[in-house]
This record gives C-alpha cells, sequence and structure tokens, in this order.
C-alpha cells in the first residue's frame, strides 16, 4: 500500500482539469480502485497521501516546471494543494492497467486514448451547427459506470454532458481496382468515361 511517483515525458503529455492558485484537490480515499494522476506543472505544488487509516500524512513538494505520475493504492488518502502562482493541469484516468485515457485537446475537442498502446481511438467534437463550441473547455469528467460512458464537460460557464460515441469502425483502404478507360463511340471518337458526383451534404 503505497503512493508512486515517476517523471512523465513531453511525448506522454495529458490534460483533464485545471487547479486554481491555493487550490486543493482531494481529501479522500478509494475503497476499491487504484487511481492514476497526470500533474503538469509551472509553479509550486504539494502532494500530501498516507499509507491507510492510522498511519502518518507525509508530503512531497514540488517546484520550477515539469510533469509527474501519481498511483494511488486502494485506502491511500491524498490531496493535491496549489502553492504556487500558476494552474496546476490534473488528468485523472482511474485504474492504470485498464480502459481509455481521455485529454482534452487544445482543438476544442476530447480525445479518447487507449491506455496501453497509446493509440488514438476516437475524437469527439461539437458538431458544427452545435450552439455549444467547446472553446473553453477546462475540466473534464467521465462516468464509466454504466453501459455506455458519460462526459460532463466545464466549458467557460457551462457544464456540459453527452454520452460517448460507439467507437468507430476501423478505417479499410479503398480497393485498388483499375479506373474506367472511355469507350471507342461510333465515328472511331473516343468517349469520356462516365463519372458519378461526390455526395452532398443535407442541409
Amino acid at each position: 500500500m503505497s503512493v508512486r511517483v515517476t517523471p512523465v515525458t513531453a511525448e506522454s503529455e495529458h490534460q483533464a482539469e485545471m487547479l486554481r492558485s491555493g487550490g486543493v484537490r482531494g481529501n479522500y480515499f478509494h475503497r476499491h480502485a487504484r487511481e492514476l494522476l497526470v500533474v503538469l506543472y509551472t509553479d509550486r505544488w504539494t502532494l500530501l497521501f498516507d499509507s491507510g487509516a492510522g498511519t502518518p500524512v507525509e508530503t512531497r513538494a514540488f517546484s520550477g516546471s515539469g510533469a509527474v505520475r501519481i498511483e494511488i493504492d486502494p485506502l491511500s488518502a491524498h490531496a493535491i494543494r496549489n502553492d504556487g502562482g500558476a494552474e496546476l493541469h490534473i488528468f485523472v484516468t482511474g485504474d492504470p492497467e485498464n480502459g481509455s485515457i481521455f485529454m482534452i485537446d487544445f482543438n476544442h475537442r476530447v480525445l479518447e486514448i487507449d491506455k496501453q498502446t497509446g493509440a488514438l481511438i476516437q475524437q469527439v467534437r461539437a458538431r458544427a451547427d452545435s450552439p455549444n463550441n467547446l472553446d473553453q473547455l477546462t475540466s473534464l469528467y467521465v462516468d464509466a459506470s454504466g453501459s455506455r460512458p458519460v462526459l460532463y464537460m466545464v466549458n467557460g460557464g457551462q457544464v456540459l454532458r453527452g454520452a460517448l460515441p460507439d467507437r468507430p469502425t476501423p478505417f479499410r483502404p479503398a480497393s485498388k481496382a483499375p479506373a474506367p478507360s472511355g469507350t471507342n463511340a461510333p465515328g472511331g471518337t473516343s468517349a469520356p468515361a462516365s463519372s458519378t458526383p461526390a455526395p452532398t451534404s443535407v442541409p
């Protein structure tokens, strides 16, 4: 029963929520689940944790800039305190061994990433005609307790809720059949090959 902290490289950058200066996140423990946090920082902050009921509280202070991954075992109480003047970016992924990672992208979308392989599963963004532009995303929570995960997104002064779409079907490249060629019309002239216009979107 412990809390493990390991460095995160630039290639593993994650973001899910922001903790403002002076704020505290946590002060609780999970009875059964393990939790994985990723913290991106550019100023001072402190991790506080214990190893279960009746054990002393330990602290680990961070400063400067960087990123760390924090693995938290069941029954270990934990909290993150922002001691600096800059916002902390915190990403929560749940069990570090299974499932997906959900990331807020800077291009107004949410990305679902396979936790084991790092492969992009799908991206979620607002429809072009939606009144919600997702241009102020600051926090994301994923409720995976039901048959279909539900996303809760903090977007400016709104909290938006939406079910996660089905995973897209695997990409299949187009067949490599030879392109049709023109046919000889009466009189010996060559007629152009027929073509079908590309479909247009329906209003």
